[in-house]
């Protein structure tokens, strides 16, 4: 109830004060520089309101807090957001590229790489110098580094195919030079062979013209070069005129070689010399009579 007692009138300003007024603003506890932080433990929810965030008045939602600003470039040793300055990018090297492509190509014309292939390393280690980070003026190492192991592999096998190509000529032409050297060698047989019987057959008929004209090598004598045929030559058969000649003993048909490829030289009654000119083979006449022969022994 109400007091109504003088002296006790009721006081103006207590109702006023039963009045709704507004919530002062929280006061923001200050914040202590960096490095100068109270240290105690840290509990969820004891966490610093960011400026701003005040309790809304009216009743109303809160208002959702701002998202915190960006650190400073730098500050606290983090890398910097703030402005990067454009670098332009590197160019490619040229080197790389020439070292990878003669690579390949030696790879198809695989006797030029022996040459090629060093030209192209030689490209690739200027490359890899060029591509060589920090510090380099050039990208495409990778490139630089493939075309160097490219060339090296190429130039490896370049070596071993002309090495191996070389090895097989060089038998092929050994091989020919042995064929060529046996065939020269039979054939100089067989040509001796040849040159012998021939030999011998001019021995027979100048044994044979010995007994037609009367046991005498002299001239006078028939012509005995049709080999004797039927018989005893006539008295109308040409005779030798001078001195006893090849072509008055055998012809061409009866040799293998050419009649002038021989001479026939007369030393005596019953001896002779007959001469393959170009062997200088000679078989020497003993005694034409009893047909004793040999061959001259260089």
């Amino acid at each position: 109830m109400n007091d109504d007692t003088p002296g006790n009138e009721p006081n103006v300003n207590d109702s006023a004060s039963n009045q709704w007024q507004p919530n002062p603003a929280p006061q923001q506890p200050a914040q202590p520089y960096p490095g100068n932080r109270q240290q105690g433990p840290a509990y969820p929810g004891n966490q610093q309101p960011y400026p701003g965030n005040r309790p809304s008045y009216g009743g109303g939602p809160a208002s959702a807090p701002p998202p915190p600003p960006p650190p400073p470039p730098g500050a606290y040793g983090q890398p910097g957001y703030g402005y990067q300055p454009f670098r332009p990018s590197k160019p490619f090297s040229g080197k790389a590229t020439a070292s990878t492509v003669i690579a390949g190509a030696m790879l198809i014309f695989f006797p030029l790489g022996i040459i090629g292939n060093i030209v192209g390393l030689v490209f690739g280690v200027m490359a890899l110098k060029d591509t060589k980070e920090p510090g380099g003026t050039h990208r495409g190492r990778g490139l630089a580094m493939g075309g160097v192991i490219g060339n090296i592999v190429v130039w490896l096998m370049s070596v071993v195919i002309c090495a191996a190509v070389g090895f097989a000529i060089f038998m092929a032409v050994e091989d020919a030079q042995r064929n060529r050297r046996n065939y020269q060698v039979e054939r100089e047989q067989q040509k001796k062979e040849n040159v012998d019987e021939d030999l011998l057959k001019v021995a027979e008929r100048l044994n044979l013209y010995y007994i037609e004209n009367q046991n005498s090598l002299a001239p006078g004598g028939p012509v005995v070069n049709d080999g004797g045929r039927g018989g005893l030559y006539p008295e109308d058969h040409p005779k030798v005129q001078g001195v006893l000649r090849m072509d008055d003993l055998v012809k061409d048909m009866d040799l293998n070689e050419s009649v002038y490829s021989y001479k026939l030289t007369v030393t005596g009654e019953t001896t002779a010399e007959i001469e393959h000119l170009s062997t200088k083979r000679v078989l020497i006449v003993d005694d034409v009579g009893r047909q004793l022969t040999h061959f001259k022994v260089e």
